[in-house]
């Protein structure tokens, strides 16, 4: 993976000061990063649950054991460029003490979806567990009984869409649960490698049908 960069969406404090009603109780916010300066190539967004301790010293995602786990699983891989962001912008150890959560991934998902909506070449989503699936159901409004999840397994639901936003929902456990549990990172490269094997099939069907027309 090329040099990361951060970057931040320009309304990111506006808006949490406007509607978040913890504003004032969680304000170590980590931005997302971009694993390219080149947004063409970003191909994915990958959607964590929250920032942790280690993240917010630093001000980036991903940096602790489970953050490490899971850029080892992307290197190995050699996954494509992406952009990683967490579906709650706080920085928080354990997101039950979050006051409101739900009403702050509401409105967190604003931010991450506004990136998803700027970079169009994104064309899959790829949340790591139940926080960051939660975050998607209430930034593409869907349904409750939209298909059961076994959080910790491979999920793949298909596209999902809303207002000019069209991506592949796909949903695989969070990093840290394969820490917690000890497993070893082949299963969770198994995963990301079936992304991958999806995302140059449509890459190869959409080169194929540029060439027809």
């Amino acid at each position: 993976m090329n040099k990361q960069q951060i970057k931040k969406v320009p309304f990111i404090d506006k808006i949490c000061k406007i509607k978040c009603p913890n504003y004032d109780f969680l304000l170590s916010k980590v931005s997302f990063e971009y694993t390219s300066s080149n947004l063409n190539e970003i191909k994915c967004m990958l959607l964590g649950a929250n920032p942790g301790k280690d993240e917010a010293i630093v001000g980036r995602p991903f940096i602790g054991k489970s953050g490490r786990f899971l850029r080892e699983c992307l290197e190995e891989v050699d996954f494509p460029h992406s952009v990683i962001a967490n579906a709650v912008l706080c920085s928080t150890n354990d997101t039950s003490s979050i006051p409101n959560f739900n009403e702050c991934l509401k409105i967190c998902s604003i931010h991450w979806f506004y990136v998803l909506k700027k970079i169009q070449n994104i064309k899959c989503l790829i949340c790591l567990g139940q926080v960051a699936y939660q975050s998607v159901r209430y930034a593409f409004k869907l349904n409750k009984s939209h298909k059961k999840i076994k959080f910790s397994q491979f999920n793949y639901f298909g596209k999902v869409k809303r207002k000019d936003v069209e991506v592949d929902l796909f949903v695989i456990p969070h990093p840290s649960y394969f820490v917690r549990k000890g497993y070893d990172k082949e299963t969770y490269c198994s995963y990301l490698l079936k992304i991958l094997n999806f995302l140059n099939k449509e890459e190869n069907i959409s080169e194929k049908l540029n060439n027809l027309f």
